[in-house]
């Protein structure tokens, strides 16, 4: 089974990846950043979903200390953050995120993106 992570403060946008991929991925949930990196290290997932402006330790910090340990390169990385800044959108893509998204987006174009990235890591 396909396995998301999702690190991110907001129960909606787990909710609109479980409506939208149903029994198809396993959505696992962090709120803050020391869950996430835990879980990042114990699930190993196909997907990984991280708010870049997550309270307390923020989204480009957990890239970084993923990437400290892992290989991120070829692993789908979908950055959200509030607003899409020239500079943050350079520092995700060096930090691994494959895509960056604005908060203010539909969660139907995440679900959307979230699918590009599977189908791109799964085939």
């Amino acid at each position: 089974m396909i396995s998301i992570l999702v690190a991110d403060t907001d129960d909606s946008l787990v909710c609109a990846l479980k409506d939208c991929l149903g029994a198809e991925a396993e959505i696992h949930w962090a709120k803050k950043g020391e869950e996430a990196i835990e879980s990042f290290r114990q699930l190993s997932p196909d997907v990984f979903v991280v708010n870049l402006l997550l309270p307390g330790e923020h989204g480009f910090s957990i890239l970084r200390r993923i990437a400290a340990t892992c290989d991120l390169s070829t692993l789908p990385i979908l950055a959200i953050a509030d607003k899409t800044y020239p500079r943050d959108l350079a520092i995700a893509a060096q930090l691994g995120a494959k895509t960056v998204l604005a908060r203010s987006v539909s969660s139907e174009s995440i679900c959307s993106e979230v699918k590009s990235l599977l189908n791109g890591a799964l085939s």
